[in-house]
């Protein structure tokens, strides 16, 4: 996520940086194309021709003041121009800056869709390995109740063949010890009998 951050703000930084050199080339090229001087109006221009008729008249003063209305006008049509200017250039600045704000919006817009998704993956990952491990843990829990059964089983039967082998083989010395009794018991009737015969 870290790298996606560092990605996302590397291509908001450059869409910024484009739209700077966007807006400084429009100003440039709109400062070019639109005079800074107003173009004279037709009353200032006939001013300035009664001026030259009243000079060439040598009616000096009457000239002069002529030539003070020709130059309020001029500076009040240069105000009108000016300011006219100026909002023509605010327009068009102004169209360009909310054009390339739809554009920034659009990759916020698109960064975040890509967050969202990334985030999405994320967790049906961390879900997925989640169900793999309570799998593999429950497998493993099953294994040892069964393995741990089975020793229980084993251990069992070990006990029991222990005890049956124990058995056997005190069975097997008890038979003996009776068997070599009754024998010793046969051959001594067999001699008090051999006697008995022997002196009649």
């Amino acid at each position: 996520m870290q790298d996606l951050d560092e990605r996302l703000a590397s291509l908001e930084q450059q869409l910024d940086e484009k739209h700077k050199a966007e807006l400084e080339c429009l100003h440039a090229q709109l400062e070019q194309s639109i005079p800074e001087k107003a173009k004279a109006s037709p009353t200032l221009l006939n001013l300035r021709q009664i001026q030259q008729n009243l000079a060439r008249m040598k009616k000096y003063a009457d000239a002069h003041e002529t030539q003070q209305r020709a130059l309020e006008l001029e500076a009040k049509e240069q105000e009108v121009w000016s300011e006219k200017r100026a909002n023509k250039i605010a327009a068009q600045e102004s169209a360009l800056i909310l054009k390339q704000k739809k554009e920034k919006e659009g990759l916020e817009s698109r960064m975040q869709k890509t967050c969202e998704e990334l985030k999405q993956q994320k967790a049906v990952v961390i879900k997925t390995l989640r169900l793999k491990y309570d799998n593999i843990k429950k497998q493993m829990g099953n294994t040892r109740k069964m393995q741990a059964v089975k020793d229980k089983r084993m251990g069992q039967t070990s006990v029991a063949m222990h005890a049956a082998t124990r058995g056997s083989k005190e069975f097997s010395r008890t038979a003996s010890r009776s068997l070599s009794k009754s024998g010793t018991f046969t051959r001594a009737k067999w001699v008090a009998d051999t006697l008995k015969s022997h002196w009649k």
